[in-house]
């Protein structure tokens, strides 16, 4: 006795056909497209990333991720019919300086996931402030040189000098910088002060 296996009707045929998600968008607080980077933001200041995706049959799962770690994985539909999740972080610290960001989209493990990646650019506040004097007593009538010396900022700090309370003139002092281990900048400003008599 042979038993006749029934076929699959129209309907039960649909649920196995997928089809990948058609747009992925990135998008930051002000709804402003986001490409490849973002800032610069200042140290310290709170971070916010959307990311919506169109399209995709079975509904595709929208995650955030940074250095293959999953850190958001939260998602909601929007009034479009789209899929948002929303990256949340309170405040940035300087380790997050060209950090990168990904969000995927996924409704199946046969391809890979719909993706885009952005970089994070930084404003950083000088780590160290520190004024080089010379070691010997200052004798009068002999110019010297102080250097004023900012560790850690990005961009380059203004140093200014002020002798008396007053601004030194730019032509006695002025800004360069050089390259430290662990990718620090280092900014010199050179000061000249000649000592003079006082009766």
């Amino acid at each position: 006795m042979f038993t006749r296996l029934s076929e699959p009707s129209p309907n039960h045929k649909a649920r196995f056909n997928s089809e990948p998600p058609e747009k992925l968008t990135i998008y930051n607080r002000q709804e402003v497209l986001v490409m490849d980077k973002v800032g610069p933001i200042n140290e310290g200041s709170p971070l916010f990333l959307a990311c919506e995706v169109k399209g995709g049959r079975p509904q595709p799962t929208v995650s955030w991720w940074s250095d293959q770690t999953l850190v958001e994985r939260r998602s909601y539909v929007t009034s479009a019919g789209h899929i948002r999740s929303e990256l949340r972080i309170n405040e940035v610290t300087r380790t997050y300086h060209k950090k990168n960001f990904s969000c995927q989209a996924r409704n199946n493990n046969q391809k890979k996931p719909l993706m885009q990646e952005v970089t994070i650019e930084m404003n950083l506040r000088p780590l160290s402030v520190q004024i080089h004097v010379p070691e010997k007593p200052l004798e009068a009538g002999i110019q010297y040189t102080f250097q004023c010396e900012s560790q850690g900022s990005r961009p380059a700090p203004v140093i200014t000098w002020f002798e008396q309370g007053k601004e030194v003139e730019a032509n006695r002092a002025h800004t360069n910088f050089q390259g430290l281990p662990a990718g620090v900048l280092s900014f010199l400003s050179p000061f000249l002060y000649l000592p003079i008599y006082v009766f």
